[in-house]
């Protein structure tokens, strides 16, 4: 039984890896991967409202992938490849400290759920699974430790994990954590490494918060948050009712969608970290629920085959393949490419650094004030010698001193002359 589970889960994984290597590149998932194909660095060179968790994961994909050494769509088909295969290789390991085989194959389909968007950039799916594993390992340190690398990866979970904390009785392995992390601030505060995640992780984080709130940018229950939830909920109300576990067990899940609450924007994959908490509530118990969850992904999903962009995203299909088909124009041409776009993508395929401290990203852009007010110096400074302008630019480009060079869809590239 245990050879047949291992072998499923990673048959599974690869299927899916394979699949999802196939995707088009998606702008966070560009963003998340500007180091390895373009050395461009978190913090240095653009800003995010990540941790730096998931561009150190990415980094370590890149670096596996060999990605400077390959040509970028088949840099992307291998770190795409490897990471949903990672995923597998984490429930595998859920398993073997659970021994449930049905919970770990619910894992996996939950945490690559198209519906979930697990093909598209986002930085839900790993700290899924390593809360998953912590919520099973008996040894109490080596569980802590494993909810705050989730936690590190995925700042959201931070409520849940004080809810942990609390009942798991963690106190002096929470001492022993905030004393590293006051030392870490007392030491390196004034450094700018830990300024650049400050930024990213706190600064604007907040401020797109306010902002939300302020001007009201999303209305209640978008389309794509409800989405997300006609998806997850019969899943959740179907592990709670076949569980068996206590109650107290299921507040730290209701606190982190608590916590998504607060944030005003609840996009499908937000909701992946449930995927643990189910799991591990189901414990095998109810096999055809189990069995329905499974099927029911399956067959809507298409059993991931066809287009999956077109099946689970369409509107960011052509404005990728747009941002393609301009980056891998651009590529090996010389000089210093600006995107006034938020299709991070163009530079991935361009192979070409982000110039100015900041990317284009929506949100990110609009809050990071003194970066835009950086920028606005350097590019007066030393101008690109390229200019990608797009739907969603942010800056009026005036083209004076450069020729329309090349045009696809809603892009425009401008060359300087």
């Amino acid at each position: 039984m245990g050879l047949l589970t291992i072998s499923t889960l990673a048959i599974l994984a690869m299927y899916y890896g394979w699949r999802y290597s196939k995707t088009s590149v998606d702008p966070d998932w560009a963003m998340f991967n500007l180091y390895s194909f373009t050395g461009s660095l978190y913090g240095r060179d653009f800003a995010d409202c990540k941790s730096p968790g998931v561009h150190l994961w990415y980094m370590f994909l890149g670096w596996i992938a060999g990605v400077r050494k390959l040509e970028s769509r088949k840099a992307i088909e291998r770190v795409k490849f490897l990471h949903h295969t990672f995923l597998g290789i984490g429930c595998i390991i859920f398993y073997l400290v659970s021994s449930q085989p049905l919970s770990a194959l619910i894992l996996l389909v939950l945490v690559e759920s198209g519906w979930l968007l697990a093909f598209h950039g986002n930085v839900s799916d790993v700290p899924t699974v390593l809360v998953a594993i912590a919520l099973v390992t008996p040894a109490p340190w080596i569980a802590f430790w494993i909810m705050a690398a989730a936690v590190f990866y995925e700042p959201k979970l931070l409520f849940a994990f004080g809810v942990l904390i609390v009942i798991k009785g963690w106190w002096l392995f929470t001492l022993l954590l905030l004393c590293w992390a006051g030392l870490i601030w007392l030491f390196c505060r004034k450094e700018d490494w830990f300024k650049w995640i400050w930024e990213s992780s706190w600064t604007i984080p907040k401020r797109m918060d306010v902002v939300r709130r302020k001007e009201k940018l999303y209305d209640w229950m978008p389309f794509f948050t409800s989405k997300g939830f006609m998806y997850i909920l019969p899943w959740v109300f179907l592990g709670v009712i076949f569980s068996g576990q206590p109650w107290w067990y299921w507040i730290p899940m209701c606190v982190y969608l608590i916590t998504l609450g607060m944030g005003y924007a609840i996009r499908e994959n937000h909701l992946i970290p449930l995927a643990a908490w189910l799991a591990v509530g189901w414990q095998g118990t109810a096999i055809l629920p189990a069995l329905a969850l499974i099927w029911t992904d399956w067959i809507s999903a298409g059993f991931y085959l066809g287009d999956i962009w077109m099946r689970h995203y369409q509107g960011l299909k052509e404005r990728n393949a747009e941002a393609r088909r301009v980056g891998e124009w651009l590529k090996g041409k010389a000089g210093a490419l600006w995107v006034n776009e938020l299709h991070s993508a163009v530079y991935i395929y361009a192979r070409k650094p982000v110039p100015f401290g900041l990317c284009e990203q929506i949100e990110i852009r609009e809050v990071a004030h003194e970066r835009r007010n950086r920028m606005k110096i350097y590019f007066k400074m030393q101008p690109p010698e390229w200019v990608v302008c797009g739907l969603s630019a942010a800056i009026t480009f005036r083209a004076n001193g450069y020729r329309l060079a090349h045009e696809d869809g809603s892009m425009t590239v401008f060359e300087k002359v």
